[in-house]
């Protein structure tokens, strides 16, 4: 295995290990999940073999039919942007603490979140992971790896940020106030 492919598996070992850790700290109330439509639930499941597809490539090299060549220098700079993503993931997750749910829901003692990363950005676990999508173009050299978890995330994140912030909006007055101020997944840097 390449160095690049090392450093991005301890990347995305570190970053599942912080998904891991967070989903078994705070286990939202279940009677308050909303499962959401077929569509979310089959993109999501997509969305989680595109993250483990990589892995198939690098060890047995399928789909080799899509393989063009890529400079090192290039994979690096995938990796410098990959490596934001285990580092924003868990300040995302500990801004928010017990108020993190799997799905659109509310917890037993939900509060709006505005502080910390989330005074930057609405979505900041959902920027993360277009983050992780953006950073496949750069590390893989293939035209079916490269590109396949930032199209999942392309197709799932406008209607699951619609169905969130609808909840958030009925749920939470002053969401209107904070939605004028933040931008739903890119930092706003002034």
């Amino acid at each position: 295995m390449s160095l690049i492919y090392l450093i991005y598996a301890f990347l995305f070992a570190l970053t599942l290990g912080i998904r891991t850790y967070y989903s078994r700290k705070y286990k939202p109330d279940q009677d308050s999940l909303s499962k959401g439509p077929i569509y979310d639930r089959v993109l999501l499941a997509l969305i989680g073999l595109a993250t483990l597809f990589p892995f198939v490539y690098i060890f047995i090299g399928f789909p080799a039919f899509g393989d063009y060549e890529l400079s090192e220098n290039v994979q690096f700079m995938g990796l410098v942007f990959f490596s934001g993503v285990p580092y924003y993931l868990y300040r995302s997750h500990q801004d928010l603490a017990e108020n993190w749910n799997p799905e659109v829901g509310r917890n037993a003692e939900n509060s709006l979140i505005t502080s910390g990363i989330y005074a930057k950005v609405r979505h900041p676990m959902y920027s993360t992971f277009l983050l992780w999508g953006v950073s496949h173009l750069f590390i893989f050299p293939n035209l079916i790896i490269a590109p396949m978890l930032l199209v999942l995330m392309i197709l799932f994140l406008p209607q699951r940020i619609k169905r969130e912030e609808t909840f958030l909006l009925e749920l939470y007055a002053e969401y209107a106030k904070y939605k004028k101020k933040s931008y739903a997944l890119i930092w706003r840097l002034i």
